[in-house]
């Protein structure tokens, strides 16, 4: 067995015939080569239906996809998504690549995540509110529209915070005097049917709101909630400022990771090392 081992090690070592000569290992090869050219033709013959049938699908798909899709302009990012299909990447069914990721572009143009004036929110719901559960774009489900944030504390009777979230940071459009009504409508709808017999905290949140016109819009619907016996607390210009302020000094004293990304980003800005950022 000792010399059977040695030459097992040597032919680890001493690759091609000489090798197996060497230590008397049979020179030619374990499978022959009609079994090789058998067991190829027949993987070839599984593959090609699968293959065949994906390429109908993909084939289906772009068809449905150019009869459904209006024609649009590229405008920004179009370079990008040129220079994609450019490089020409099959993925399994034979498509190209680059045209799916374009495809999927052009029917999912905002998935890019929470917003971050949104998650500012959430945050603060979470860590200065203390709610348990804090949830984002909440649409309804039989008719278009959405509530930002929902922030959920407390056994029942439950503390519901229904949130509005606007970040303009040049300052809250004037237009939004019009759909102002629309929106708090839809709060207080989503609270009534989602949360009945629970109690209704609603806020609108805005950094920069000009003072003037839409103040004194948000003002006289706010008045006109505390009439029907609704709180409507409108977080706007330095109520904002102080709120992230105290959300901010929040960060600074905990480290623990939550799934906020705008509080963590507060977290690392002030926990960093050095000169302090001016916050």
């Amino acid at each position: 067995m000792r010399e059977v081992h040695e030459g097992m090690l040597v032919v680890r070592r001493v690759h091609g015939l000489a090798g197996c000569q060497q230590v008397g290992l049979p020179t030619r090869p374990l499978v022959s080569a009609e079994t090789t050219a058998a067991f190829r033709a027949s993987r070839k013959q599984i593959e090609r239906p699968i293959r065949e049938r994906s390429s109908r699908r993909t084939k289906r798909a772009a068809e449905s996809d150019a009869a459904t899709s209006p024609r649009r302009s590229r405008g920004a990012g179009g370079a990008e998504k040129k220079a994609i299909v450019r490089k020409g990447l099959l993925n399994r069914g034979g498509e190209d690549v680059g045209r799916s990721i374009v495809r999927y572009w052009r029917h999912h143009p905002s998935m890019s995540g929470t917003d971050i004036g949104e998650s500012l929110v959430g945050a603060y719901l979470r860590h200065i509110e203390r709610c348990e559960i804090v949830v984002y774009n909440n649409f309804f489900p039989d008719r278009q529209g959405e509530i930002d944030v929902v922030g959920i504390k407390g056994m029942g009777p439950r503390q519901i915070f229904l949130c509005e979230v606007t970040t303009h940071i040049d300052g809250m459009y004037a237009p939004m005097t019009r759909r102002m009504a629309g929106k708090l409508s839809r709060l207080r709808e989503f609270a009534e049917t989602t949360f009945p017999g629970e109690e209704h905290h609603y806020q609108w949140w805005s950094p920069v709101v000009p003072v003037g016109a839409l103040t004194t819009a948000f003002d006289t619907a706010r008045a006109a909630w505390q009439q029907e016996g609704r709180s409507l607390d409108l977080v706007f210009n330095g109520e904002y400022t102080n709120r992230i302020a105290e959300l901010i000094d929040y960060a600074r004293s905990h480290s623990s990771t939550t799934s906020e990304p705008a509080y963590r980003l507060l977290q690392v800005l002030t926990h960093m090392r050095g000169q302090r950022p001016p916050l």
